[in-house]
């Protein structure tokens, strides 16, 4: 997970697909009952997503995987 975040800078990187894998690990730690650590995977994704959205140029447009969208 680390990893993957820290590629956040890489113009190829994609929120939702980092999303999907960290709830994924979150989904994970709940089946398993550890659900501290389940919702701290939520708090971290919560906090990229606010950076992500402040740090974004709003335009209306959206990048996914390289092609942009309008």
């Amino acid at each position: 997970m680390r990893a993957q975040r820290e590629k956040r800078n890489d113009p190829k990187w994609n929120f939702c697909d980092y999303f999907l894998l960290q709830e994924e690990l979150s989904f994970v730690y709940e089946m398993l009952g550890v659900f501290d650590e389940a919702l701290v995977q939520y708090d971290e994704l919560d906090a990229l997503f606010t950076q992500f959205v402040l740090n974004s140029n709003v335009t209306g447009k959206i990048r996914h995987r390289g092609i942009l969208y309008e």
